[in-house]
């Protein structure tokens, strides 16, 4: 486990990490996944345009008092709901089995880059950054699978609704007359407009008021990673910790990094509530701007309850789709430290192994070992072995080491060593 500091900003180059898969040779099959839920979308939109102009019919029939018209307009209500409900249902299932997929390839992908070079000695022992990669193969890769797939579905089908909902909103919300200083204007589709003022003004505010909640989640999974491997090299050790009874010790760190995650907890809380009460405060004032927009309307008696029904339906709509954004700021703050965090993986394996240490296989049972310098961790030289040999099936106690043809201090030292059926030398 490697304790960094995290990286300071978000880089556009971190989203790479999505591209491989879809450019492998196993492309194919999840591209046709994906149009096909693409379209499953485009079919879920146009659904609920009709619904829209289903609902303006049917309540100006009822206030109408046209009974039997109500009756005939039941049945495609029946069928139109069947085909959503198929479409979502399908769009669902299609998501999640695309999203194991590509955890699955891009799991093997990362384990092989891992383990290649001996990159996972370097990200431990080295000077690379890459901490905890466990958690980033586990657990970051599921989070980008899932989160990515999710809200880049979410965010086609916002701008198949936004685009569908935005011409029914222009249609039915006619223009406005304004008058000043003996000035006119008349603005166009003045519905559109002021959904989509009200909504990006909203969406602003929100990340003015969270943005910091990306960096404070980094930290926050950084600082729960490194939690879970101090508990894993405690039960990996526990038997030294138990007969050198350092159990004060481990409590004692332990306790340490559960003092920084409490810490970092109490910014993510801070930026989480921000947000949230932007988004919630918006969405339970966001009839109110309708009623203001619509009171050109009331006031000119142009409103039946069957057309202020579908305005309502439409501008629901629409803002919903403009509020992807808001709706999905918390989860984008997260892949984004996701996305941080794999691409720090990427870029650390890498590197070129910077070992100048070489093992060369040869038949005779053994272990050679010629000119080995061992160092403190801050670069001073601890020992240095010109020569040593371990017979196969021996011991290190055993050992032969030569300095100026004498014993090596290093061949009296006591610990046990598994048989090597080859050389090795520096």
């Amino acid at each position: 486990m490697r304790h960094t500091d995290p990286p300071a900003r978000h880089s556009l180059s971190d989203w790479t990490v999505v591209l491989p898969y879809w450019r492998s040779h196993e492309k194919w099959a999840p591209l046709a996944m994906l149009a096909t839920i693409v379209g499953l979308s485009f079919v879920y939109v146009r659904t609920a345009v009709w619904f829209g102009r289903w609902n303006q019919q049917f309540f100006d029939a009822m206030f109408a008092y046209r009974v039997e018209t109500c009756l005939w307009l039941l049945p495609p209500y029946i069928a139109v709901c069947v085909l959503s409900s198929g479409c979502y249902v399908l769009q669902t299932y299609l998501t999640q089995v695309l999203s194991m997929r590509w955890r699955l390839w891009n799991t093997r992908v990362y384990l092989r880059r891992y383990l290649s070079d001996t990159a996972y000695y370097r990200m431990e022992h080295g000077t690379a950054t890459g901490d905890n990669p466990d958690q980033r193969i586990a657990d970051d890769l599921s989070q980008m699978t899932v989160l990515s797939l999710r809200m880049a579905l979410d965010g086609i089908q916002a701008v198949t609704t936004l685009l569908s909902f935005s011409i029914v909103l222009w249609e039915i919300g006619g223009s406005i007359d304004l008058s000043w200083s003996g000035h006119h204007l008349r603005v166009s589709g003045y519905l559109l407009l002021g959904t989509i003022l009200a909504t990006l003004g909203a969406s602003i505010l929100m990340e003015k008021m969270g943005s910091p909640l990306i960096e404070a989640d980094y930290r926050q999974q950084h600082f729960d990673a490194d939690l879970r491997a101090a508990l894993i090299d405690m039960r990996r050790n526990s038997e030294q910790i138990a007969f050198s009874r350092g159990e004060d010790a481990e409590n004692l760190r332990l306790s340490h990094y559960l003092r920084t995650i409490a810490h970092n907890w109490r910014s993510v809380v801070t930026y989480t509530w921000r947000a949230n009460f932007v988004g919630d405060l918006f969405n339970g004032t966001a009839s109110i701007i309708l009623w203001v927009l619509l009171l050109p309307k009331l006031v000119a008696h142009a409103l039946t309850f069957g057309e202020y029904s579908r305005i309502n339906a439409a501008f629901m709509q629409v803002r919903r789709s403009l509020q992807w954004f808001m709706n999905n700021y918390t989860d984008l703050a997260t892949l984004r430290s996701v996305m941080q965090r794999l691409h720090e993986f990427e870029r650390t394996v890498s590197l070129p192994p910077c070992t100048r240490i070489t093992h060369i296989d040869t038949p005779a049972p053994g272990l050679d070992i010629r000119d080995l310098v061992l160092h403190h961790p801050d670069g001073r030289q601890l020992l240095h072995i010109p020569a040593l040999h371990v017979d196969g099936g021996g011991t290190l106690a055993g050992a032969r080491g030569v300095r100026n043809g004498q014993e090596h201090p290093a061949a009296r030292h006591r610990g046990p060593v598994g048989t090597w059926p080859r050389h090795h030398h520096p």
